[in-house]
């Protein structure tokens, strides 16, 4: 799936609770939704939130898989491992 729709299904899910995989050009990289309706994730080993628009703009295409809902407990881990 698209970066748009991993989106639209994140915020089906959890939008704030879903992580997923991107396959960026120098490899795949787990993400986190910030805020899916706000188009807000996290990717890991990178400070901050990178948005949909950003990211699809600089990526178009950018294939995205393995959406999963954390539970309540991973969810208060944040993708660094501190709680």
């Amino acid at each position: 799936m698209t970066i748009r729709e991993c989106e639209r299904e994140a915020q089906q899910l959890g939008y704030d609770r879903c992580t997923f995989v991107a396959k960026f050009p120098a490899g795949k990289k787990k993400c986190r939704w910030g805020d899916a309706y706000m188009g807000l994730f996290m990717i890991e080993g990178i400070e901050g939130f990178s948005t949909v628009n950003k990211v699809d703009h600089m990526f178009p295409g950018l294939e995205c898989f393995d959406l999963t809902l954390l539970t309540d407990e991973e969810s208060a881990i944040d993708m660094a491992g501190r709680s």
